[in-house]
């Protein structure tokens, strides 16, 4: 594996020197689309080819071990590698431990050739002392490691997994490891892990893999069953580190905690994941935009029936940005399914997505310009500060809002989630992209600017509590693309005078079903939508739309004649509260 922290301490140093005030690991990160495998492992560390020949061997008997090297030393199920060597072992062993004591500089590489290690009261295997360590499954071969259920020191180490490295370490091989740690992690690393390839199942009582510095993925399968995190990557005390870089690979994860967790930053290029955390969407808090109600204050919110944020049960999550470029992702999550608490990029991918709180959460901004994107459940679907579409296929359902944007930062847990302040710093920017909103709240909810470019927009509200197709609070324009929105007359908002294609709003009631098309004075079809709920109010924009023209709006067996005496045709009556912004509406409650 690269000496990554190595390279960063040398750039910090030559930054040391020019500014004499530089901090450490206060080095900018690159950004996501510069990365690759490359910088991450060495070819050394994506090849597992051996000469068993020249290869060191142990055999594993039951009590402890036989090998004519000197480089091993044998004290009943206590195996020491000492030098710079590839150990290949074999066998079983009932009660005892591999342990890597070798020099600093040394690079120790370990083949399971049809191992099976348990250590009842420690780790399997113990990396001491190193440089690197590689351990590779032989292909074709079937190896175990595993702990018997509680960890007693042996050293001033807190060992607390099955495999417990203090060293980079790095696993490959094209035969499969099988790691049970009941009351520990399964895989603990204090420094690097690097995965070049192999098929991995892991059980553990905590983490299935903890790690501090990275967890770099080349490929693999893995299924893993965790009662914390799936894949943990966390170091708090430098900046540079606990990130978590994917490439490839299939990701089977259940976990009680989150499935893949980086303290930093998390990109994936590609890759299979199926992920369900803490039980999946089912065994969330039910949680609708009706919960909030009007009057809503800080000093009368309670957690009572909430996780804290220490219960995290999301299936993407990072503190630093991520970037997902493409893959194919099935989550069904407790919390929210992809969450950062920084920026986030969706640029690819497939997903399905069933959770219990948001579909899509980033703290500050969110820009989605690819993927097909598909939520079956959720409490609201896309959320951020900011949030940019300008590509992909977008179809979800919201027990509250579709998409919102906000200032500051949600609660990260249950009962408390989507509580931004309400400074008028968000802002949703739609440039393309086709999207289909199913929402018991808002369809889109800026508590800041509202602004569509282009791309085409499907929006059914409900026609009950204080709740509008469109909700924005300082501007609400469209300069391009296609909206059709349905909802509620009486707390609606109409796209702004800053506008500059057509846009026709006007209080139609109708049910679930009826095809609402716009017709022009030709009898051409402009526009056409299937309503997904009842309704009492539409609201449509197009091109097409034009001032002074005349138009044909049919919903279910009803026709009524649209006259564009201006761009903007607003027919909805005013419902007597104060409006939030300049498109009209009336007083919101806190699901903003």
């Amino acid at each position: 594996m690269k000496r990554i922290k190595g390279l960063l301490f040398i750039l910090l140093c030559s930054a040391l020197l020019i500014t004499s005030c530089a901090k450490k690991d206060t080095l900018t990160k690159p950004a996501a689309e510069t990365h690759s495998i490359d910088e991450y492992m060495d070819s050394e560390d994506l090849d597992s080819e051996f000469d068993e020949n020249t290869s060191v061997s142990i055999l594993l008997n039951g009590e402890s071990a036989k090998s004519s090297s000197n480089a091993v030393e044998i004290s009943k199920g206590k195996i020491t590698l000492t030098k710079a060597a590839t150990y290949m072992i074999s066998g079983t062993l009932d009660d005892g431990m591999i342990i890597v004591d070798a020099g600093e500089k040394d690079k120790v590489r370990i083949v399971f050739n049809g191992a099976d290690i348990t250590s009842k009261t420690s780790a399997a295997l113990y990396v001491l002392e190193a440089d690197k360590v590689t351990v590779t499954s032989a292909e074709g071969s079937e190896n175990r490691v595993a702990n018997g259920g509680s960890f007693t020191a042996i050293d001033d180490n807190n060992i607390d997994a099955a495999i417990f490295s203090k060293k980079d370490l790095v696993l490959n091989g094209k035969g499969s490891l099988t790691v049970e740690s009941p009351a520990g992690h399964g895989i603990s690393a204090k420094d690097e892990l690097g995965i070049a390839e192999g098929n991995y199942t892991v059980n553990a009582g905590l983490h299935c893999f903890d790690v501090n510095d990275s967890v770099v993925v080349n490929s693999g399968n893995f299924e893993l069953t965790a009662g914390k995190d799936g894949i943990h990557s966390e170091n708090n005390e430098a900046e540079n580190y606990g990130f978590i870089y994917i490439e490839n690979g299939g990701f089977k994860i259940s976990s009680t905690g989150d499935g893949i967790s980086a303290s930093n930053y998390l990109q994936i290029k590609n890759g299979s994941f199926e992920i369900e955390s803490g039980g999946g969407s089912a065994n969330a808090v039910n949680k609708s935009y009706d919960d909030w109600g009007y009057g809503y204050s800080d000093k009368n919110y309670s957690k009572t029936s909430a996780s804290t944020s220490s219960d995290s049960a999301k299936g993407l999550k990072s503190g630093d940005w991520m970037h997902i470029s493409s893959g194919e992702f099935n989550l069904n999550c407790q919390d929210d399914s992809v969450h950062s608490a920084s920026a986030m990029t969706i640029a690819g991918g497939n997903y399905n997505i069933s959770c219990g709180d948001d579909g899509f959460h980033s703290d500050t901004e969110l820009n989605i310009t690819g993927g097909n994107i598909n939520i079956t459940k959720c409490y609201e679907g896309i959320e951020a500060e900011s949030v940019s579409i300008n590509g992909g296929e977008i179809a979800l359902i919201a027990s509250d809002d579709g998409i919102n944007a906000a200032g500051g930062k949600d609660y990260s847990g249950y009962g408390g989630q989507n509580r931004y302040n309400t400074l008028g710093n968000g802002s949703i920017t739609i440039n393309g992209g086709t999207l289909n909103i199913t929402a018991n709240g808002d369809g889109v909810d800026s508590n800041g600017s509202l602004e569509v470019n282009g791309g085409n927009i499907y929006i059914d509200g409900p026609t009950v509590g204080d709740t509008s197709t469109l909700d924005y609070e300082t501007s609400g324009c469209i300069k391009g693309g296609l909206f059709i929105g349905t909802g509620t007359a009486g707390m609606n908002m109409c796209f702004d005078s800053n506008s500059t294609q057509g846009v026709i709003m006007t209080a139609l009631s109708g049910n679930t079903g009826d095809e609402i098309v716009l017709y022009d004075s030709l009898d051409n079809v402009l526009m056409t939508h299937t309503a997904k709920q009842d309704y009492n109010c539409v609201i449509l924009s197009s091109p097409d739309i034009c001032k002074g023209e005349v138009y044909s709006l049919k919903n279910g067996d009803n026709v009524t004649s649209i006259t564009m005496d201006s761009l903007i045709y607003n027919k909805v009556a005013s419902n007597g509260f104060s409006g939030m912004g300049p498109g009209g509406g009336g007083m919101r409650g806190p699901g903003f």
